[in-house]
């Protein structure tokens, strides 16, 4: 086979359509480089969509074949595609003579586009289909009637088209619901009985057409496996047949004692020294039935859904034999709901629904929210019955608008791997209003989603389209989603952007990555948002990431702008339906890290004006006292008791024994006597989160400031070391109940840190390398990032 040509033609024919009222010509540029190329989702062996409808005579048809460039007669052969999001392509329409014709577009800009010329007899205008793909039409018209009617298929440049784009479809349908299933859970919408019309029945069934597939599956599963239970009947036999007794039947004895008679055998019941046998008595009978509240449940969704279908057929039918003319309603249309109805209708004259009763009562049921088949009917039928009907920008808008649904999409995803972290507390993307529930993803709003963290109980917020106002020295900015985490022990927030581009630039020479301009406005909004402090400004944002469409995750990993996170935490991270763990990655680090740890990440973020109190070389030394006069600053402390490195203490921490009391203040001075030390000390600080109880204190020992002010209990302040600090910080933001470890029960200053603990995962130090199930963490993992002891614990839980 000839290879393809490379290059491109600028402005060529690419349709050419004649007929005996007019000439139809499409101009633009064929690109043959694109079709061979390795980044783009496509290739000459893609087939596209195209189709015409001609009313009049035909004379000819040629499209242009991508293979080679040249236009040959079409007659209905499969072809590459040869129009693109963000093309541009030239009308040309020249009437026959005796003919006026017309250009008609559903898109009001389109119609605007193309008009006829001044001063020659034929129509021109440009299209322009900016990040606008799948199926267009176009007319040509004569007065009233439509002349020709061709469809076309503009296809992406950055996405697959038949994977990739109906997946950011599906994933902001899907997220959007389960955010509305999570509204109705929370939320009791009171209403008034009302007859359901139009446009309230016209959402009914939009949504009904999303969903019902799913509903068919649930209800066929329920079919298969139904819930069901026993019940007991009650049946009056003679006496030798009664088997155990429940207390029915035993009131029933107790009612009709003249009927027990003695049995000379001895069998029966002994009662004062006889043996007795009643007659007669009711014997149980247990049988299954799939009469149950759920199975009821299950029926009247059917009903109620089938009456509202009808509903909506009664209404269309009448329009179609209405004189108006203005809405045109498809037959194909009533025909679709028709069949819905009555393939409903026959399940429910099925043996198995007619043997199901009526609903009579409303109640909550564990199966229902929980058992395959029914939890889909119950969730599905939220939607539709409490009026979860989705409106808003997201459902206005052509879902052509690829680079708006891949921003609404890249918020919403974030949300959702928030969500496998963290527990959702508020949210406003979706919200009540009189026409039941509304998307709120529009501009001008301030859209939040508040998280809390499952093990720390730090919050998070997400952002869509944060908005700095006036509260910034220079002017607005706007990034698409900010991620703002309040650390515990911090003041203020470390915030994140994520910039949701739907552009790639492919000239790269190290690859495909966002646009250079894209990665400067990184460095801009990082730089531009800014928070007064005491006079001084500081930035607020330590990281920003472009998001851009593509796949390549493993490949990316050696691109520059993937390594510059690392460096300056900056850069991109490709984010795709399925191409999601290099940000889900991003945002475990995150959320996973201390603020200490953070802030190293960052170039001068806000922080560093911060007097820096806590730092692991503060030497402190631990006394232990019967009993303490607090008005007193001086403590006196024989020197055979301290420690050999008293010298070195900047912190005296006084425990007083008797009342299980923790003190601490600065060292102001040292006196030295014969035998003694005099400590005078500034301020005494209390601590009441360290628990002393089930420890025994034998003797002085040297600790250190950090792991005084973050001890639990007694043996977290024989964590000396950096690494053990760091250890101890980063086990705690995966379980709080983590216990630490020594080599004696008694408390001393030879006292060291055997393991770390909680539940039964113990993690101990083996030749510098710390163990946690089957990894090894050196040191200098730890020390140079604390997430790996995070993710790898993480890994052994799950």
């Amino acid at each position: 086979m000839a290879s393809l040509p490379s290059g491109s033609l600028k402005n060529i024919e690419l349709l050419c359509i004649e007929t005996d009222a007019f000439t139809l010509v499409v101009k633009g540029d064929l690109n043959f480089d694109r079709y061979y190329n390795r980044f783009v989702p496509y290739s000459v062996q893609d087939k596209m969509r195209f189709h015409f409808e001609l009313l009049g005579t035909l004379h000819s048809t040629e499209i242009v074949d991508a293979r080679t460039g040249e236009l040959v007669p079409y007659t209905g052969q499969d072809l590459p595609p040869i129009f693109f999001e963000n093309g541009y392509y030239q009308i040309i329409i020249e009437p026959a003579k005796g003919h006026e014709v017309s250009f008609y577009h559903e898109f009001a800009p389109f119609n605007e586009a193309v008009k006829k010329t001044k001063r020659m007899n034929f129509l021109s205008g440009i299209l322009h289909f900016q990040n606008e793909v799948g199926l267009s039409s176009f007319e040509i018209r004569e007065g009233d009637k439509t002349l020709l009617n061709v469809l076309i298929e503009v296809f992406p440049t950055k996405l697959d088209y038949k994977t990739d784009y109906k997946d950011l479809l599906f994933g902001v349908q899907e997220e959007l619901y389960n955010l509305a299933y999570q509204f109705v859970q929370r939320t009791y919408v009171l209403g008034e009985a009302k007859y359901y019309k139009d446009p309230t029945l016209g959402e009914f069934f939009r949504i009904l057409s999303a969903h019902i597939e799913n509903y068919k599956k649930a209800i066929e599963q329920i079919e298969r496996m139904p819930h069901h239970q026993l019940t007991k009947t009650y049946i009056e036999v003679r006496g030798e047949r009664l088997r155990k007794q429940d207390s029915r039947s035993y009131a029933y004895l107790r009612r009709n004692a003249r009927q027990f008679v003695e049995m000379p055998s001895g069998k029966g019941i002994h009662i004062a020294g006889k043996s007795m046998m009643p007659t007669k008595g009711l014997l149980i009978k247990k049988e299954q039935t799939f009469d149950t509240f759920e199975n009821r449940y299950v029926k009247w969704t059917m009903q109620r859904i089938m009456s509202r279908l009808h509903a909506l057929i009664e209404i269309l039918e009448k329009a179609i034999k209405s004189k108006d003319k203005s809405n045109v309603i498809s037959l194909d249309l009533v025909m679709s709901l028709k069949q819905v109805e009555n393939g409903m209708r026959n399940r429910l004259n099925s043996p198995f629904w007619r043997s199901i009763g009526q609903l009579d009562r409303s109640a909550h049921s564990l199966v229902l929210q929980m058992a395959s088949g029914y939890r889909e009917v119950h969730q599905i039928y939220a939607v539709l019955a409490q009026s979860i009907v989705l409106q808003g920008e997201l459902y206005k808008m052509s879902l052509k608008n690829i680079w708006k649904l891949y921003e609404y999409w890249t918020f919403l995803k974030l949300g959702q791997i928030l969500s496998e972290t963290c527990h959702a507390l508020t949210q406003n993307v979706i919200e009540f209003n009189s026409n039941g529930l509304y998307v709120n993803l529009t501009d001008g709003q301030r859209i939040e989603r508040i998280f809390k963290h499952k093990i720390t109980g730090e919050t998070i917020s997400l952002v869509y389209q944060y908005d700095t106002g006036n509260d910034i020295p220079t002017v607005q900015q706007k990034p698409d989603s900010m991620l703002s985490i309040k650390k515990r022990g911090k003041e203020y927030e470390f915030q994140y952007i994520f910039d949701a581009k739907y552009k790639i630039d492919f000239n790269n020479k190290k690859g495909p990555s966002p646009q250079q301009e894209d990665i400067n406005t990184m460095h801009r909004y990082r730089d531009a948002i800014v928070v007064a402090n005491k006079g001084a400004y500081e930035r607020t944002a330590f990281g920003a990431y472009v998001l851009f469409p593509w796949k390549d995750m493993q490949g990316f990993q050696q691109h520059p702008l993937y390594k510059s996170i690392e460096k300056v935490n900056i850069g991109g991270l490709p984010f795709l339906p399925n191409a999601t763990e290099l940000v889900s990655e991003v945002i475990y680090n995150l959320l996973n890290k201390n603020g200490d740890e953070l802030l190293k990440e960052g170039i001068l973020p806000r922080g560093m004006l911060e007097q820096k109190d806590i730092i692991v070389e503060n030497n402190t030394l631990f006394i232990k006292v019967t009993s303490y006069d607090f008005k007193e600053r001086e403590v006196e402390v024989l020197k055979v008791a301290l420690p050999g490195t008293y010298s070195q203490a900047a912190w005296l921490v006084l425990f007083i024994e008797t009342e299980g009391q923790i003190e601490h203040g600065k060292i102001i001075t040292k006196k030295e006597t014969t035998d003694s030390i005099v400590f005078e000390v500034d301020t005494w600080i209390t601590h009441t989160n360290i628990a002393v109880e089930g420890f025994s204190v034998a003797s002085n020992f040297m600790t250190t400031k950090a792991s005084l002010l973050a001890a639990n209990s007694l043996p977290d302040l024989f964590v000396r070391s950096k690494v053990e600090y760091t250890v101890l910080r980063a086990l705690r933001r995966v379980s709080n109940d983590l216990v630490v470890e020594l080599n004696s029960p008694f408390l001393v200053d030879e006292c060291m840190v055997t393991a770390f603990r909680f539940a039964e995962h113990c993690f101990k130090f083996q030749e510098n390398t710390l163990i946690v199930g089957e990894e090894q963490i050196s040191e200098k993992e730890i020390l140079g990032n604390p997430f790996h002891i995070v993710r790898a614990v993480h890994k052994l839980l799950n």
